[in-house]
């Protein structure tokens, strides 16, 4: 069934003339085992008879390097052997190029460029074969790819590969050479491989980039690789590309599938209890079974190459306490600078000769007495200064000796006060920043630590591998 189709569409083969290309008509269409896109040449058009006697007729030598013409009806009608051949070379009808077929599902990514004011689409397979260019005329490219993501998603490359560069990478001997796909993975084998990965998971899914960790991964996907091959009813085996390619699969398809389900009941059912499907439900059984694994401590030995970490270690306050304290510290400030401030008003009670206070009080100076907006509406913001604004002004007019005494007793209290407030923020400043060293030392020995289990992990695996390699029992 043709669900699209695109005409002129032109793919470049090599000729006899050097490059060519070949006009035909890009169809998607649905099979019993999938969607595949095909391109198929324009039947040739019928040649021109050559007639011998033409006069206008040329034949050119094209096995020679210079250019020769013959002209058979001229004076002499001097014809070679070799201009007999060419032209009959040159007068039959060109070979028509082979049809291109692939499946949807093995596009892996693509690359869009104009040329001479033509857009030219490569396509790449997931295999790392490629398919000649397609040249589109204008922007009818557009319309294919819009067509090709209703089917399939896939990226947009940026950069050419190695390949594509090479020159041979648009021949049809490429194309003849190119593997074809293996068979259709059938639900035990699913199960068969999600299986095995489950096993090799603390290795498949480490985070480790050391050349220990990357071999034992290469050990393990030939470990996967193998059962696979091992469990398959068929004579041909699966590669590398093929099991890694469905494990990514599978791990996909079961995140988008759990992510349906859960934007479908909106959140109303738990995530265990999620109706997955057999497969996905292992699959994200395997994931959050190495996550628990990295979690955990590994059952290992008590040696002390492995328990010197934890041996440097030694406790000491958490951050949070600190700042406890701090706020606990800048709560008693608070109440000292009230009390304090409630001592130098009675103080100043206490210590203003009678005269003088008689001299200030409000039935003598003839102003009102102050209210407590004049004082400052917040006595826990308002400064000292601004607190006795009103009385330093009256008082500064008299230069008795008790008012020298009184006024230095208040800076003297204002200066307690002050000094007391900036040591208490620098000691705050100081055991905040010892705290910070003491949490990134920390950091560093969890991470040595962890990089030391990972260590004995890679020696341990690498030990199995070499006793199972040796045909002796792990």
């Amino acid at each position: 069934m043709v669900l699209y189709t695109q005409d002129s569409v032109s793919v470049r083969f090599p000729g006899p003339r050097g490059e060519e290309a070949v006009s035909g008509k890009l169809e998607i269409s649905r099979e019993p085992h999938g969607f595949v896109v095909s391109w198929v040449p324009y039947p040739p058009s019928p040649a021109k008879p050559q007639c011998p006697d033409d006069p206008d007729d040329l034949w050119e030598d094209l096995s020679a390097d210079s250019t020769v013409t013959y002209h058979p009806s001229r004076k002499g009608s001097a014809k070679s052997l070799q201009s007999v051949k060419i032209k009959a070379e040159k007068g039959s009808a060109a070979a028509v190029p082979p049809p291109i077929e692939f499946e949807v599902s093995e596009l892996n990514s693509y690359q869009c460029r104009q040329v001479n004011g033509k857009h030219e689409l490569s396509l790449n397979l997931s295999d790392g074969s490629l398919v000649p260019t397609f040249v589109f005329l204008e922007r009818r490219h557009e319309h294919f790819l819009r067509a090709l993501r209703e089917y399939l998603t896939f990226k947009r490359t940026t950069k050419p590969t190695t390949s594509q560069a090479g020159p041979s990478s648009s021949s049809p001997s490429t194309l003849q050479q190119r593997k074809r796909k293996g068979p259709n993975w059938s639900q035990q084998e699913k199960l068969d491989l999600v299986a095995e990965v489950g096993k090799r998971r603390l290795i498949l899914r480490s985070r480790g980039a050391d050349s220990a960790t990357k071999g034992a991964k290469q050990a393990a996907w030939r470990e996967v690789i193998a059962a696979v091959n091992a469990s398959l009813n068929s004579s041909k085996e699966r590669s590398k590309a093929e099991v890694k390619k469905q494990w990514q699969n599978l791990l996909e398809r079961a995140k988008k599938e759990r992510q349906l389900l859960l934007d479908t009941h909106g959140g109303e059912m738990n995530g265990a209890d999620l109706p997955l499907s057999l497969i996905s439900q292992r699959v994200l059984d395997v994931i959050s079974e190495s996550v628990m694994d990295e979690a955990s401590t590994p059952d290992v030995d008590g040696s002390p190459e492995i328990l010197e970490p934890f041996m440097c270690l030694k406790e000491e306050p958490e951050p949070e306490v600190i700042l406890g304290a701090f706020e606990a510290d800048h709560r008693t400030l608070e109440t000292r600078t009230l009390e304090a401030d409630r001592w130098t008003f009675e103080s100043d009670r206490r210590t203003v000769p009678p005269r003088l206070a008689a001299r200030n009080s409000p039935q003598q100076s003839g102003v009102p007495p102050p209210t407590p907006h004049d004082r400052g509406s917040s006595p826990t913001t308002s400064t000292l200064h601004n607190r006795f604004r009103d009385r330093r002004l009256d008082a500064t007019a008299t230069s008795s000796g008790d008012f020298v005494v009184w006024e230095d007793q208040r800076h003297s209290t204002d200066e307690q006060l002050e000094r007391h407030f900036f040591e208490s923020a620098l000691r705050t400043c100081e055991e905040l920043s010892n705290a910070s060293r003491d949490l990134v030392r920390m950091r560093k020995k969890e991470h040595a630590l962890k990089m030391a289990l990972l260590r004995s992990k890679n020696k341990y695996y690498e030990l199995k591998l070499r006793k199972l390699q040796h045909g002796e029992a792990p």
